[in-house]
């Protein structure tokens, strides 16, 4: 009947068969049995067109969508008609599962990409708002360009509103490859908003628009939990807070003096966006803060549940402005989506609050210590209160916190027994009391020294330990134009390669704006061959400098690339120095797993990364040369870290630091 209403119309025919409601068909446990059964479905259907379009099968033109589960019964021998296109899919966040082989690409129907850019299914639903970043985008559909599955493209979209920006993106990538290029993306968003805003803003709108989808892409909003970013490492909750408030701050700027033909357009295209997540991350962070607070004692953990509870309200506030003031409610219910409390793989029925804490603060004039690094508080913990250790090759300011646990205002004193500790207190982080500390690197030792910080007051004196650590001025020397650190961990961006080599026009290239920094690197052209040791490929170089000998860890932050060649892995290779490289696979410990294997695919794709790990002796001090090698291309690398013993949890890991002047 479908066939038969249609003949008449330009209509592109899809082929095969699934189950009932979005579901796998109903297996026999033989696959080559479902293979033939399948066979036959399809060779029915092609009847079923020959004869009401009254021409060959092969004239119309089919597809076969290989989604899901079906893709394992084309790779089982399932013979398709070669005039048929084979439309590969994603894993339904962005991340292509499989390209055409050489073989498969010299095929009649070619091939084709099934591209989600929401979804309402496994492993998780993500239905609300872009979190779509074009340089991602872009990455993964030039593959699928290069790889010649180029005869069809198809973008997923449920709510298509909250979504206009990366649809057109997409389909003029689709139409015009040439015009968008790993090199003017940015400049695309610039024009984008220039078209729509005019000129005298474009700037800073395309900005504004590539910041947010770029800070949804390192973690979709629905997934942003209480406890996804750091309170105790990195001043990671309150990097991620600032850059958050910092991108709705402009937003909201721009807003007021844009004129008011153009506000409704660049509230629904811009701010609300920008706004919306932002709040949904903030409310996940003061949610995460007031339990945080709350078993350490604090009294402000009240704080951060009322600010939790306002934010939710605001979430809703935001919503209804949508809904029902926004163009004189031209777009009512467009924003209806729930977003807030998803526990399984579907959006929640209706918005749930995260939860919070909060203590019941005494009529007293008590305070607990905290510090940097350490969850706990002191006097009531019985361990030692340290510092992570000052560093003066890889510097970074710490911080002491004192609180009150009760009503009444508190007094204590503060104060360091060595002079080159220097205490700075920070007058803008409120209710609680928070001292910088930083180390005035003229006056203290060499080597290893220690301090400490007391406070004094009514209770228990809190003495925190201060480790440094001084490189000499020999040491100083030597690491310089190096990336260093007197102790380990060591952070550093891919882009910052020092040397980047190049094997018969094979090289690693920039794509910017990717992912967790301002520049990823990648291989191009992605279709080159793949090159194991001892063969020379092309490198990214980094010079390191170590002031010991010992084992460290090379962790790799890539971006969440799948498989997407069969019979190869997806390799990279690691080596110091003139040392054999050692080749990881992504997927090397894997194989007994299964696509839907919580274990490794809802983890990655949650955090739009992986992290490839390699072990390394060093053995002498000093400078040594880090070298990433291209095993095969697709790869993506964000960011490169070094340490010589486990990591704390923290969701980027330690920031990364410039190369030594």
């Amino acid at each position: 009947e479908g066939i038969a209403r249609n003949k008449n119309y330009e209509t592109l025919v899809t082929i095969g068969m699934r189950g009932d409601g979005d579901e796998a068909m109903p297996t026999t446990g033989d696959i080559q049995s479902d293979i033939k059964l399948l066979e036959s479905v399809m060779a029915d259907q092609r009847a079923i067109v020959a004869e009401e379009k009254k021409t060959d099968a092969a004239q119309v033109p089919q597809l076969w969508a290989l989604f899901t589960e079906v893709q394992k019964f084309y790779e089982n021998g399932l013979q398709v008609p070669d005039d048929v296109t084979l439309l590969w899919t994603d894993d339904n966040t962005g991340n292509l599962r499989r390209l055409p082989t050489k073989a498969e690409q010299s095929r009649r129907g070619g091939a084709g990409i099934y591209f989600h850019m929401d979804m309402h299914g496994g492993p998780f639903a993500y239905q609300w708002i872009n979190t779509n970043p074009f340089p991602k985008i872009w990455e993964q559909m030039n593959l699928a360009l290069e790889y010649k599955a180029n005869r069809i493209w198809i973008a997923n979209v449920g709510d298509l509103k909250p979504l206009e920006l990366p649809i057109e993106f997409f389909l003029r990538m689709a139409w015009d490859p040439s015009h968008v290029s790993r090199n003017t993306i940015g400049n695309y968003t610039r024009r984008w908003a220039e078209r729509e805003f005019g000129k005298e803003h474009a700037v800073e709108i395309a900005d504004i628009v590539s910041r947010y989808t770029k800070y949804n892409g390192w973690r979709k909003p629905e997934l942003i939990s209480p406890d996804t970013f750091s309170f105790t490492h990195y001043l990671e909750a309150e990097r991620v807070s600032s850059q958050w408030n910092d991108v709705v701050s402009k937003a909201e700027q721009l807003y007021k003096v844009l004129p008011a033909e153009q506000r409704d357009a660049f509230y629904q295209l811009v701010l609300h966006p920008a706004k919306a997540s932002a709040i949904v991350t903030e409310m996940n962070i003061a949610s995460g803060r007031s339990k945080f607070y709350a078993i350490q004692g604090r009294a402000s953990s009240l704080v951060e549940s009322k600010r939790t509870r306002e934010l939710f309200k605001q979430d809703q506030a935001l919503s209804d402005y949508y809904n029902h003031t926004l163009a004189n409610g031209k777009w009512n219910h467009l924003m209806d989506q729930t977003h807030l409390g998803q526990v399984t793989w579907q959006p929640p029925r209706i918005n749930v609050m995260p939860p919070v804490s909060e203590t019941l603060p005494q009529d007293t004039d008590d305070y607990g210590v905290a510090i940097e690094g350490d969850p706990s508080a002191w006097p009531h913990h019985y361990g030692d209160a340290i510092l992570p250790t000052f560093d003066s090759l890889n510097y970074r300011r710490s911080y002491v916190e004192v609180f009150a646990e009760g009503t009444k205002s508190i007094d204590f004193s503060v104060v360091a027994d060595r002079p080159w500790v220097v205490l700075t207190e920070d007058h803008a982080h409120k209710p609680d009391r928070r001292f910088w500390v930083d180390i005035d690197w003229s006056k203290a030792p060499e080597g290893n020294a220690a301090a400490t910080i007391s406070m004094k007051g009514k209770q228990p004196d809190v003495v925190i330990k201060v480790n440094t650590n001084k490189a000499s001025q020999s040491q100083v020397a030597e690491a310089k134009h190096r990336f260093a650190g007197m102790t380990l961990p060591i952070a550093f961006d891919a882009k910052d390669a020092t040397e980047k080599t190049s094997i018969n026009g094979v090289a690693w290239q920039p794509v910017a704006d990717y992912g967790r920094v301002d520049a990823a690197m990648s291989v191009f052209p992605v279709t080159a061959a793949s090159i194991l040791p001892p063969s020379g490929a092309p490198q990214l170089i980094y010079p390191v400098w170590f002031p010991a000998t010992g084992v460290v860890d090379v962790t790799l932050v890539l971006g969440p690339v799948m498989d997407f060649v069969p019979d190869r892995g997806m390799r990279i290779a690691v080596s110091f120095d003139d040392d054999t490289p050692r080749v990881i696979d992504i997927f090397s410990n894997r194989a007994a797993e299964t696509f839907l294997s919580e274990s490794w695919w809802s983890v990655f794709t949650k955090d739009n990364a992986r992290y490839l790990r390699s072990s390394h002796k060093v053995t002498k001090a000093g400078d040594h040369v880090l070298k990433i090698s291209m095993v095969d291309p697709g790869i993506v690398v964000q960011k490169i870290i070094v340490a010589d013993s486990a990591l704390p949890y923290s969701y980027f890991g330690p920031p990364s630091q410039s190369i030594i002047k």
